[in-house]
Parts: structure tokens; sequence; C-alpha cells
């Protein structure tokens, strides 16, 4: 899993959606890229972009933002906290932007037992 966190590029990045769900969390991103593999290095490597991509988490156990707030602009990043039989838990950071144009930084733990990527233009999963 934590290859495959690392695979992903969010720099200049923006959250278009956030749909939290009883036991399904849906984080949407403009675009997410992915590292070229030759150098692990993104380097404005476009091939395998995943246009408004989805992280999804499911089978969710927990899931807290500080604050109570819903990303609505930059998503900074992801980042595996723990890994075993139960599943997963990940770190993730953004943006809520406030009418007044203000704006909060968010942090996010989340527990789950699946974690992918699904890619709307072709309805698939990717989870390496």
């Amino acid at each position: 899993m934590k290859d495959f966190l690392k695979s992903l590029y969010f720099g200049d990045r923006y959250c278009e959606k956030m749909e939290v769900h009883r036991e399904k969390v849906i984080i949407q991103i403009n675009c997410i890229s992915r590292i070229e593999p030759e150098n692990n290095e993104w380097n404005y490597y476009t091939k395998n972009d995943i246009p408004h991509g989805q992280l999804t988490f499911e089978d969710v156990s927990f899931f807290e933002m500080t604050p109570n707030m819903l990303i609505n602009d930059e998503f900074y990043g992801i980042e595996l906290i723990a890994e075993n039989n139960d599943g997963y838990c990940f770190n993730f950071q953004g943006a809520h932007v406030l009418e007044s144009g203000d704006y909060k930084e968010v942090n996010a733990i989340i527990k789950c037992k699946t974690f992918y990527i699904f890619n709307p233009e072709l309805g698939e999963k990717i989870t390496k």
C-alpha cells in the first residue's frame, strides 16, 4: 500500500467533491497523476493521469476531520499510518475555503478495510 500511495501525485490538485456515507467516503480530485515508474518522479508525466479520480474508502469504521469541515479546495496528500488484518488507517490533508475567502487547513483520519482509486472514465478500480 505504501508503494501505491507513493505512486500518486497531488501537487496543485483540488477536491471537486467529497461524499461521506455511513461506511464509504469518496474524495474526487480534479486529476490524480501517477509518478513516472522509471525514475520515481512526477516530472510532468501525464500518461497515467486519472481525470476526476476518486479516492475511495470502503467499510469505514472510523472517520474524523479536524476541524469538522469537508475539503472543498486544495488536496495536499494522503499517507498510510497503519496496515494490519483489520485494514488500513490513513491520514489526509486539504483545505476548506470559507465564503469570506479565508481558508482552514483540514486534517482527517480514516480507518477502512478497502481503499482504491476509481477511474470514472474507464469505470475501473485501481489498487496498484
